[in-house]
């Protein structure tokens, strides 16, 4: 279905805006490595869990 298709990739699309929007917010004080390691794997653990489906306005309607 083309459909699916496309809001599967937008999906995925807009979870990699959100991971590099906080990705963004990252301190660079090289003090706060273990803070900036355990962002990292927190964004990616979120990414793959698809935690950000449900704000996914596209996707609500087909839930």
């Amino acid at each position: 279905n083309d459909m699916e298709t496309n809001i599967f990739v937008e999906s995925r699309t807009r979870k990699k805006e959100m991971f590099f929007f906080y990705f963004s917010f990252l301190p660079i004080d090289s003090s706060d490595v273990v803070f900036q390691i355990f962002f990292c794997l927190l964004n990616i653990y979120i990414i793959f869990n698809n935690f950000f489906i449900g704000w996914d306005t596209n996707l609500k309607l087909y839930i």
